[in-house]
């Protein structure tokens, strides 16, 4: 769901993306062709969103206004490191200020960074870097947060174990230690009250 427009609605299938603009009364799919194996979704803070979406196998997507119908997806897939394009991306979330820039997590279980920051994703010359920091080597990070109000440095990351937070952007990264060591596969920051959902 947009996080600026209630009413719009998005959904992932095993033959693209679809979109509702009233609360799901109606559905109509916003994705080109057939791109199976999507797994997440990610939408910029605007009234007609940027959406990237990806999944297995390192598939990387942008879609321009995904609201409309008869838009071409545009495959970024080649943009990602290529030791990066054989795993399962878990998360994407688009920076809440900057549509051009998105943070992405993998949920393999592999010795390399689970967390990626992908910067000018609407230009011909994406750029990645990974902040997975210091996180425990091999630990699969299944979903990704932001920070409204720093984005660029607080960022949140929901693993196999447990929850962890970065202050410095990716460099350093802190376990949760009140949360049990549980599989969190979702987190929600309610910006009104600055709540973390977990």
């Amino acid at each position: 769901m947009s996080k600026v427009a209630g009413n719009q609605l998005f959904a992932r299938t095993d033959q693209g993306v679809w979109a509702s603009t009233d609360e799901g009364s109606n559905w109509n799919k916003v994705t080109s062709g057939t791109v199976t194996g999507i797994k997440a979704i990610g939408l910029s803070n605007d009234g007609v969103p940027t959406m990237y979406f990806g999944g297995t196998n390192g598939k990387f997507y942008r879609q321009d206004n995904a609201i409309y119908t008869g838009i071409s997806s545009h495959n970024l897939t080649s943009t990602l490191p290529m030791i990066l394009r054989g795993d399962h991306i878990s998360w994407i979330r688009v920076h809440p200020k900057d549509r051009t820039t998105a943070y992405i997590s993998f949920s393999d279980i592999e010795p390399r960074s689970r967390v990626y920051k992908g910067k000018n994703l609407t230009t011909g010359a994406p750029t990645w870097t990974a902040i997975g920091g210091d996180l425990p080597s091999e630990l699969p990070v299944n979903c990704i947060e932001v920070d409204p109000e720093n984005p660029d440095d607080i960022l949140f990351a929901g693993t196999d174990f447990g929850l962890y937070y970065t202050c410095n952007g990716g460099v350093n990264w802190t376990k949760v230690s009140i949360l049990a060591n549980v599989d969190i596969r979702q987190l929600e920051f309610r910006e009104r009250d600055r709540h973390l959902f977990v």
